[in-house]
């Protein structure tokens, strides 16, 4: 009997570790204060063309604005991780969704730490605006 209890105290401290270790393949995410170099957008145009074309139509046509802050990781291939994106703040529910979408769709040239690519987590405001 105290033999089977060793083996299972020694499988509980081998699974424990097993959770308490980092997942493989999972890279760090950076803070901006630790970075040389923020994430920028690759092509501003076409982030202006993603935000226009995720407003909603009726929204737009009852000239309806707002600002939405939404947060995301950026890995270092400068793809956004859609799991990663939340909004922080927002002043029109509907507008949320159309945030999320449109972020998922920017491209980015990475954040950079001590000159190579990382992924580094940022918030951006989003304005929808009729104009």
């Amino acid at each position: 009997m105290v033999r089977n209890a060793h083996r299972l105290a020694a499988f509980g401290l081998a699974l424990a570790a097993l959770v308490a270790a980092p997942e493989a393949g999972v890279a760090q995410v950076y803070t901006p204060d630790q970075l040389s170099e923020m994430p920028q957008i690759d092509s501003p145009r076409d982030a202006m063309q993603a935000i226009q074309e995720s407003y909603p139509r009726r929204l737009r046509d009852r000239g309806i604005e707002g600002r939405v802050q939404v947060s995301f990781v950026v890995n270092s291939d400068g793809r956004v991780d859609p799991e990663s994106v939340e909004v922080v703040q927002s002043e029109n529910s509907e507008l949320k969704d159309a945030a999320m979408q449109a972020v998922r769709q920017i491209r980015f040239r990475p954040g950079r730490k001590d000159g190579s690519a990382v992924a580094a987590r940022v918030v951006i405001p989003i304005a929808y605006t009729v104009s």
